[in-house]
């Protein structure tokens, strides 16, 4: 997911915001006709019996199933002994939720209350023109229910599953909101937002999707849900890794070799010229990345494939210091952010290194995997790689793979390093 999308978790707007100026008349019809519908989602540490995340949802059906988004739900999914989820209405009334399904491919989940209201949101169709209005219903952190008025600007163009672009400032804490047409009816589900009324949308076809699966299950409940998140993982992953390692890979001159770089649609490169004169290093550096892993958590990602290139040139006549460097810089390398995953989360890195030949040159190669704890079947993957036989240039290559299957990784690693060629 590209680094500038963030989670609707943080902050907030002020309420009526409509662009910078009044809400119209339609806005204003559609707010007193559906907020009845629009519930606060909270996800409740049981320890504490407090507020851990929040986001917002609606309700439909009068049976009281409500809508949300599978990341609003998402610590309760992984770990229900810590968390349960509760939901407060327009009125203040604050009931208890419980989980009946999701799609955690399409951020989707369906919860239900016990005391419902007498109202449901109509559901339509994603297929609007660019530049029709769309209204956006929500309950950004504890001020109150909002409505915000945008566009449409159709269907978002590199993305891992089909997702409405729109020009809505949504707030932190709409995720899982309702956005509407001008007809009234349910276009898509507020799910994430880049700023500057950059925004997203759940697709309403894929809610339409889930909700008739669940009718057909009769609402019952999912049972096991890691076991079920790590079933529609899996499934993701056979659908869009089989398709990318058959295709042909785009590939671009990078210093003496032929690199892969946008291997898929979903799959965004950039580049950055790098010069040290400091230590006599010119480091050109490229990076390619999926711009749509996959939530499974606050600290687990699925799906995430990042690979970055740095051709090193030393500009010296010491090859022990351009060794010593780029040793160094090796050292430093991506390996996932360790910071930000739990114990709970996945086991410790288990390393190999190995002298392999790729592309006709000796490579040094430390691969390295550790399991997720709960996702029993899928792992990270990190790989580290350097070209060794020349004095004064060196690739260094990294490549990491989230949450995937140790059968996939092993097929795309051997994709990868076929496609590598040196160029004489």
């Amino acid at each position: 997911m590209n680094k500038l999308v963030l989670l609707l978790f943080i902050s907030f707007l002020p309420f009526r915001l409509a662009h910078a100026g009044e809400l119209s008349t339609a806005a204003e019809v559609l707010f007193k006709k559906y907020s009845p519908a629009i519930y606060q989602v909270q996800s409740i540490s049981i320890q504490s019996n407090k507020k851990y995340s929040i986001g917002s949802g609606f309700q439909i059906s009068q049976k009281g199933y409500i809508v949300t988004n599978y990341h609003v739900v998402s610590d309760a999914v992984m770990f229900p002994n810590s968390f349960h989820i509760q939901t407060i209405q327009s009125d203040g009334k604050e009931q208890s939720a419980q989980i009946i399904t999701f799609d955690v491919v399409h951020d989707l989940a369906i919860i239900k209350i016990k005391a419902p209201q007498a109202i449901e949101l109509p559901l339509g169709s994603s297929e609007i023109s660019k530049g029709k209005k769309l209204y956006s219903i929500g309950n950004p952190e504890d001020v109150g229910m909002m409505i915000i008025e945008g566009e449409s600007n159709g269907y978002m163009d590199k993305a891992l599953y089909k997702k409405v672009l729109t020009s809505l400032p949504l707030n932190p804490g709409m995720s899982g909101g309702p956005t509407l047409g001008e007809d009234g009816k349910v276009v898509g589900i507020n799910v994430m937002t880049a700023g500057n009324s950059l925004s997203f949308l759940v697709p309403v076809e894929c809610l339409k999707d889930l909700w008739k699966k669940s009718k057909a299950g009769h609402f019952k409940p999912i049972g096991n849900f890691a076991d079920q998140v790590q079933k529609q993982l899996i499934s993701q992953e056979k659908d869009y890794f089989t398709k990318v390692i058959k295709q042909k890979w785009e590939k671009q001159p990078f210093g003496r070799f032929v690199v892969p770089s946008t291997i898929s649609n979903e799959i965004t490169c950039w580049g950055e010229p790098r010069d040290n004169p400091e230590y006599w290093i010119e480091s050109p550096y490229l990076q390619c990345e999926i711009k749509d892993d996959l939530f499974i958590s606050s600290s687990v990602r699925a799906h995430t494939v990042l690979f970055n290139y740095s051709w090193d040139k030393s500009k010296s006549y010491n090859p022990f210091r351009f060794y010593t460097l780029t040793d160094e810089a090796l050292k430093k390398s991506y390996r996932f952010d360790l910071d930000k995953i739990y114990e709970r989360d996945a086991e410790n890195f288990q390393c190999r290194t190995d002298i392999v030949r790729i592309a006709s040159n000796p490579f040094w190669v430390s691969t390295c995997a550790r399991k997720l704890k709960q996702l029993t079947r899928l792992y990270d993957i990190n790989v580290r790689m350097a070209s060794l036989g020349s004095m004064n240039t060196m690739l260094m290559v990294e490549l990491t793979l989230g949450a995937i299957t140790k059968d996939t990784s092993k097929a795309f690693l051997e994709k990868f390093y076929k496609e590598l060629e040196w160029v004489k």
